[in-house]
């Protein structure tokens, strides 16, 4: 079975699941609730802690639109500015997660932020479900020559093989979790079923879940049953502090229910036991996206735009394309474009304005 390191934990095979507290932005930007979730973790026996660590004009478009925060109308990169981990943070954040005896890793959302990682000595890099069809981002991760782990929500199965053969062919150690992306997922969309989809497929990846459910427990112990050999779970300090992740994350008395009915699941099975896993959490074994996920991919999920103005039949760089989170703004290509038109195999058949949109009407591939 294959398997790999992450930090001092052997993550796959015959070792223990690899538990992950998930902080994500539910530090409110404050170090010292960051510092108090990693202790919460520790003390609950997780094995990680996980960041996302974001530039939030290389996120979302300028024109993704409004949300509504504490009552207030706020456009979208506002929110999400007051989320950014400052640099600063990094080090810090991971000498303390090691002290703790836990690992430290992140969620990357561009290039930049993963060669910061990069430069701090993280031991593996993270992309959301809302990078599946970001190859460029992949490329870029999976050349650090650091563990990779793809979260698969709100995708197809055809997504995430794109994704998985464009990361190896770079890097071998990449593990695919099963995901769900709805905050919070209802039991009967937990579809426990994918993960053995995905180990059928990708017999080569270690095989885990991301868990958006409300249970502590129920969903994480059914993915054991099904072979997960990651569990990653969002955690909190308190389910009404301020922020869109707080509510459905566990809070200190559930981080420690959920690790011990976990380790308790993989007792059973390594003496060779059975558990039985609800009806209601199996699901369908497609992989597909769901319709709870079908606004969120549209919302989140990559495109490309240009950077600057751009001439019909102009040479296309790097420089000249964008690749964001659209939120409310027209969609443009997907990010597999991306490669082929700074290659220029194709030409661009009309003018496009800067920050707009290049879609498939404005390409022609060459003859």
């Amino acid at each position: 079975m294959i398997e790999f390191a992450i930090g001092n934990k052997r993550v796959g095979g015959n070792n223990p699941c690899f538990l992950v507290a998930e902080i994500g932005i539910n530090h409110n930007g404050k170090i010292s609730i960051a510092k108090k979730l990693i202790e919460e973790a520790a003390k609950a026996g997780f094995d990680a802690i996980k960041l996302q660590t974001f530039k939030v004009n290389k996120l979302f478009h300028k024109d993704a639109g409004t949300v509504k925060f504490s009552s207030q109308e706020y456009s979208i990169r506002e929110v999400n500015k007051r989320f950014e981990l400052p640099e600063e943070w990094l080090p810090e954040l991971k000498r303390y997660a090691n002290e703790m005896g836990l690992v430290l890793f992140s969620s990357v959302c561009d290039e930049g932020s993963a060669d910061i990682l990069h430069k701090y000595g993280f031991p593996a890099y993270k992309l959301t479900s809302t990078a599946i069809t970001h190859h460029p981002l992949q490329v870029h991760v999976a050349r650090l020559g650091k563990p990779v782990i793809l979260s698969t929500g709100a995708s197809t199965l055809q997504e995430v093989r794109e994704a998985y053969e464009t990361v190896t062919k770079y890097n071998p150690e990449v593990a695919l979790l099963h995901c769900v992306v709805c905050y919070p997922t209802p039991l009967e969309y937990a579809n426990l079923l994918v993960i053995r989809t995905l180990a059928d497929n990708f017999p080569k990846a270690v095989i885990g879940f991301s868990d958006h459910t409300e249970h502590p427990y129920k969903a994480p112990v059914g993915a054991i049953a099904m072979g997960a050999k990651i569990i990653e779970k969002h955690i909190t300090l308190d389910k009404n502090m301020e922020g869109p992740d707080h509510f459905f994350a566990l809070n200190p008395e559930q981080m420690r229910l959920m690790v011990r009915e976990v380790r308790r699941a993989e007792d059973i099975i390594r003496n060779g036991g059975r558990i039985e896993v609800d009806k209601v959490l199996l699901g369908s074994p497609k992989k597909v996206v769901y319709d709870i996920e079908q606004y969120s991919k549209r919302f989140s999920n990559r495109c490309i735009y240009a950077a600057k103005d751009l001439r019909k039949g102009e040479k296309l760089t790097k420089e000249k394309l964008e690749v964001l989170r659209p939120g409310n703004k027209a969609r443009g290509l997907p990010p597999k474009y991306y490669f082929p038109l700074i290659r220029g195999e194709y030409i661009l058949v009309n003018d496009i304005k800067a920050h707009e949109p290049i879609t498939i009407r404005d390409i022609e591939r060459v003859k």
